[in-house]
């Protein structure tokens, strides 16, 4: 071997110290080589042919070379008669590989012959190799059917074929694997059912046949498994519907069964208490899915953009998890989707803007992530101290303070002891279904002027919340009301230096939205009941459902408003407003 090969500690077999102190050699109490670990040596050469000849009693050779220039062909393992362990990954080996010297080794454990470049079938006589514990074969070139006689191998822990061309169906011998842990066999082409047998096996642990052609249901008994974590059986042509009894005994872990054409409910009792749950594949073809609730366990990966497939989705609840990536565009193809909850993850990237288009969207939370940019389904203005689902849940009858020729007025107290006055703007049916989804011109009005506008005697906007069904718009709370109210209520307390400081701020308000805005705006229903007062009494022009932007410049035919619009009782003079502002008219 010295004389063959060079690199690593092999300098260091020199005659002048016993061979059974070489690095990586150990022996036995006769002094024979029991152990050879040259991994990870960088060595480079050829190794002899026949130098295992020599070593009758070696039991574990391991020559996992990565990164190396080892080359040459296989060496003839024919007289390791005791070999228990054979490691031959991460090589450069050439040739063909001597498969019939493994017909000998009835003492093997561990055969890991994976991306091997090994082509034709599986050997029957494999199945003499009765004390093998883990048979690795995957991502080869095998071709043709299971062979039976892998049944025998009475002691098999773990089976990995996956990554071949594999086809025909599984033998029911595999039942007989009574050790069995681990069985992997996706992505071949294999036919048929998936033996009753094997779904029977005591201490199965993992079973992955995904990206096959299995038909038939997935059998009964695997839902009385008390050991099954891993169940993955994606992409196939299985029928039928779920076990009913699947998770209940055992802890799953990951489930995976989409792409297939199963049907009916999921045992949905099974995984309320999922707390193990990494990875759930059910999503794409999950037509009649309605709700999805996989919150609190540990689920990474990203969100997949095939969730989009499950029209049908009304509630879908993925919070606390470990979900990274973007939340996908696609999530906004699910219409009728009325709650998203995805806080308490590791998503990142922007918030899509395909989220404005879930009309009937009532609660949203994406809080505790990673995410980046503003969110579409809500225009804000200010820095805001609540979220949505807080006002929503206030909007009660105890909490109406009136009513108003657009909708209903709110007062709601914040938890964080705050107070803002919500408007509800009504609904408006048409036989046009194209119509209802346009935005109420008031509500787009309002919007668009509150929005832009920063003034001590303009009421400020605080947000829109915009939905199918529901349009609301969150003011700061004004404590005193109107001024309608102020002065014609029963107890009316306003004395006149108060309503000099009332009328004055009014102008203010009045001159900034007519002169130092660009371009003007003119608001068209000034009135005492569109007048709020704070808890000093200082004054808050209010309620731009009607106001208008002026286009031009000076002069020309946009520079007026010529349509009347305003409350009967409150319109200037004339038949058109005039450009350079509006009479607030006194109220008898």
């Amino acid at each position: 071997m010295k004389n063959s090969l060079s690199g690593g500690s092999i300098s260091s077999w020199t005659p002048d110290i016993p061979y059974c102190d070489y690095p990586g050699v150990a022996c036995d109490d006769s002094g024979d080589v029991i152990n050879m670990d040259v991994s990870e040596w960088s060595l480079s050469g050829t190794f002899p042919p026949n130098v295992c000849v020599y070593l009758p009693a070696l039991r574990v050779l391991q020559l996992n070379l990565s990164s190396t220039n080892f080359a040459g062909a296989v060496p003839n393992l024919s007289g390791l008669k005791s070999l228990r362990l054979l490691d031959l990954s991460y090589n450069l080996f050439s040739g063909t590989f001597p498969i019939s010297i493994l017909t000998r080794l009835t003492k093997l454990k561990h055969m890991i012959l994976s991306t091997s470049s090994i082509t034709g079938t599986i050997p029957s006589w494999i199945g003499n190799m009765t004390s093998l514990t883990d048979l690795e074969l995957s991502g080869n070139s095998l071709t043709g059917w299971i062979p039976s006689t892998i049944g025998r191998l009475e002691n098999l822990e773990l089976l990995e074929l996956y990554y071949n061309e594999l086809d025909g169906v599984m033998p029911d011998e595999l039942g007989n694997l009574t050790r069995l842990l681990d069985m992997d066999i996706s992505v071949n082409r294999l036919t048929g059912k998936i033996p009753w047998s094997l779904c029977e096996l005591p201490k199965l642990k993992v079973l992955q046949l995904y990206n096959n052609c299995l038909t038939g249901q997935i059998p009964a008994s695997i839902g009385n498994s008390t050991s099954l974590t891993t169940l993955s059986l994606y992409e196939n042509f299985l029928t039928g519907e779920l076990p009913s009894h699947l998770g209940e005994f055992s802890e799953l872990v990951v489930l995976e069964l989409s792409e297939n054409r199963l049907f009916g409910e999921l045992p949905h009792e099974n995984y309320v208490k999922c707390e193990s749950l990494l990875r759930f594949r059910a999503i794409g073809n999950a037509k009649n899915l309605s709700a999805l609730f996989l919150q609190s366990n540990r689920i990474s990966g990203s969100l997949p953009s095939e969730i989009s497939g499950a029209k049908n989705l009304v509630k879908i609840d993925l919070s606390n998890n470990l979900l990274a990536g973007p939340v996908p565009p696609e999530i906004g193809e699910l219409k009728i989707l009325n709650l998203l909850l995805l806080q308490d993850n590791k998503l990142s990237s922007s918030i899509p803007k395909s989220l404005s288009s879930l009309r009937s969207l009532n609660v949203l939370n994406l809080s505790k992530n990673l995410l980046t940019g503003p969110i579409p389904d809500v225009t804000s203005f200010h820095k805001l101290s609540f979220d949505q689902h807080e006002i929503v849940q206030a909007l009660i009858e105890k909490n109406i303070v009136g009513h108003g020729g657009s909708g209903t007025v709110y007062k709601i107290e914040l938890s964080n002891g705050e107070s803002v006055a919500v408007k509800k703007l009504w609904t408006r049916k048409t036989k046009d279904p194209t119509l209802d989804k346009l935005p109420d011109r008031e509500l787009k009005s309002e919007v668009e002027t509150l929005g832009s506008i920063r003034h001590k005697n303009i009421v400020k906007l605080y947000c829109c919340f915009s939905s199918l069904d529901t349009n609301l718009l969150v003011y700061e709370y004004m404590p005193n009301g109107n001024l309608w109210d102020a002065i014609h209520g029963e107890k009316s307390f306003l004395d006149w230096p108060t309503r000099h400081q009332i009328a004055l701020g009014v102008a203010q308000g009045l001159a900034y939205l007519h002169h130092d805005l660009q371009p003007p705006i003119v608001h068209r229903d000034i009135k005492s009941t569109n007048i709020l007062l704070n808890v000093d009494f200082q004054p808050k022009v209010a309620d731009f459902g009607i106001a208008k932007v002026l286009q031009a410049k000076g002069a020309g035919k946009e520079s007026s408003t010529t349509i009347i619009a305003g409350t009967y009782g409150y319109l200037a003079p004339g038949n058109s407003l005039n450009s350079s502002g509006i009479s607030m008219h006194h109220h008898n």
